[in-house]
């Protein structure tokens, strides 16, 4: 009887230890404010207070406020070496009055992006709606 609990409790430990740790990912709110995203941390607005949290490699971007698109902006900043994957999960972002792309992207890291649901990015003149930035446009750019 002893032998018996004592295989089951090795084999549910051993059983616990070759389960995958899940890393959570940190979940951003653009209806709160514009999103900044570096190789570790994601700058953003939580009940209308600036955070700064740590991430694993991986940020949420959600839109709890979907009446209106918002005007906030995304940022992603990698250094070379480090990969950011950023998910957009139902958002709707629109900055043409304000200018400036929805999603821009900067650095010479990797940028993994992944559409969960219906996303929406529109930007104002002369920017695309997710843009890698390596050179500002002038007035003189034609956008193609």
């Amino acid at each position: 009887m002893k032998m018996r609990r004592l295989l089951s409790c090795m084999m549910a430990l051993l059983l616990a230890a070759t389960l995958p740790l899940t890393a959570f990912a940190v979940e951003a709110d653009i209806s709160q404010g514009n999103v900044a995203i570096d190789d570790t941390y994601v700058s953003h607005t939580k009940d209308g207070a600036a955070q700064k949290d740590p991430h694993e490699g991986s940020v949420t971007v959600i839109q709890s406020d979907k009446s209106t698109p918002a005007s906030n902006r995304v940022t992603i900043d990698t250094s070379a070496g480090s990969t950011v994957n950023v998910t957009l999960s139902g958002v709707n972002i629109d900055t043409g009055t304000r200018g400036g792309a929805a999603v821009e992207i900067k650095g010479n890291g990797d940028v993994v992006i992944e559409l969960d649901g219906s996303n929406t990015v529109q930007s104002g003149d002369k920017h695309a709606g997710v843009e890698k930035n390596t050179i500002a446009p002038t007035d003189t750019d034609s956008g193609s």
